[in-house]
């Protein structure tokens, strides 16, 4: 489906480039084990039956490598190893033909194998590919050109052998991980929040510079969290792409990306306010116009927003309640309104006092967020 500009960046490319960076995942569920299997068993059977002499091994290795859980990734991953097999088998084949099997022409065909794999924009696997077939076809010895072209078709059947199991018979996509990550993603911006609250100004000797608060590594946990919500994302989008059986998932995509991309504006204003409460609070040089006391009663009352809005526990990221948003956000108005009018009501505000107001506007700033969250995801 067609996807916002603003979105673009957050789902993968699925076009060539991306093919060839595909590698290969984990073995995965019980019918991707009888998938390989089935795969492998035909492949040898119909190279058995096509193909002459002992090349019929290369056409079961080759599906047992490509079958992926998802049609996309099988794809790539099938691309890079029959373009890497059909390199690797015509270098090797001409070289072994004419030097001969030693310990010395071994060593130059795989050196050069590797010279030439580096150079290409190819995950690993794809890259080890090609030195893979020069070993197997050098160890094998020289051969007949007909004999080494077979080799090459042998993959090729392989791979379209295991290309057909995967795109006639593929896995499910389901979100369960993508809601896990984004559930998680959540969860750990109310820790930091709440670690924010519950710390400043309870320390009992003041920081020095270049000192921080402990609820510094709640926040640099952000990142990893955004980024593992993103790779969630990207294995989704990617095991929608040529699925039939993902047509419903892939409807859904555009709104994820969107509680996605929310969420971590949601995070990077939540680290700027961490770090605001980092360098106001706890130092012998500052004091601050708004008492520790009363920013931790502010946040926590923040963080209660935040749960009304996103959710919370196993609720799907956004699933808040917009009047019940409305009011709270009302509530945490006035008490920032009130608190700003008291600093600004001193006199001449100082550098301890913009500070102050400085962090009710960021809190200000993510109640603003907030508001539409419920209605907008």
């Amino acid at each position: 489906m067609p996807r916002g500009e603003d979105l673009g960046d957050l789902f993968p490319d699925l076009d060539f480039a991306d093919a060839m960076q595909q590698r290969p995942a984990g073995i995965g569920s019980l019918s991707n084990v009888l998938r390989i299997a089935a795969a492998v068993t035909v492949s040898y059977a119909l190279t058995s039956w096509l193909v002459p002499g002992a090349n019929a091994l290369f056409a079961p290795i080759t599906a047992l490598i490509v079958v992926q859980a998802t049609p996309w990734r099988t794809i790539g991953v099938t691309l890079q190893r029959v373009a890497g097999a059909a390199i690797g088998v015509l270098l090797a084949s001409l070289w072994v033909n004419l030097v001969g099997l030693t310990w010395w022409s071994m060593l130059v065909a795989v050196i050069v194998s590797l010279l030439v794999a580096r150079q290409l924009k190819w995950s690993i696997g794809g890259q080890l590919q090609i030195p893979l077939a020069v070993v197997f076809v050098m160890t094998l010895g020289p051969g007949s050109l007909d004999h080494d072209m077979w080799r090459v078709l042998d993959v090729v059947i392989g791979g379209v052998i295991g290309m057909a199991f995967t795109v006639a018979l593929p896995s499910r996509p389901t979100v369960t991980k993508l809601e896990s990550s984004l559930r998680a993603f959540r969860q750990g911006i109310y820790d930091m929040l709440d670690a924010v609250a519950r710390e400043c100004g309870t320390l009992s000797v003041p920081l020095v510079r270049g000192e921080d608060h402990a609820f510094a590594v709640e926040s640099r946990r952000m990142h990893s969290l955004s980024a593992s919500a993103r790779a969630q994302l990207v294995a989704l989008a990617e095991g929608t792409h040529l699925n039939f059986r993902g047509r419903g998932v892939a409807g859904r995509l555009e709104s994820d990306a969107l509680r996605l991309q929310r969420l971590a504006s949601i995070a990077v204003q939540a680290r700027g306010l961490g770090g605001a409460a980092n360098r106001l609070y706890d130092r012998v040089d500052i004091t601050p116009s708004l008492p520790s006391g009363d920013f931790a009663v502010l946040l926590f009352a923040l963080v209660d927003l935040m749960r009304a809005a996103l959710g919370s526990d196993n609720d799907s990221v956004g699933s808040g309640d917009s009047q019940v948003v409305l009011t709270m956000s009302a509530d945490l108005e006035e008490a920032l309104t009130v608190w700003a009018t008291r600093i600004a009501g001193e006199g001449r505000v100082a550098t301890d006092g913009l500070a102050s107001i400085s962090m009710l506007g960021r809190i200000d700033h993510l109640r603003w967020q907030l508001i539409d969250y419920p209605r907008g995801a």
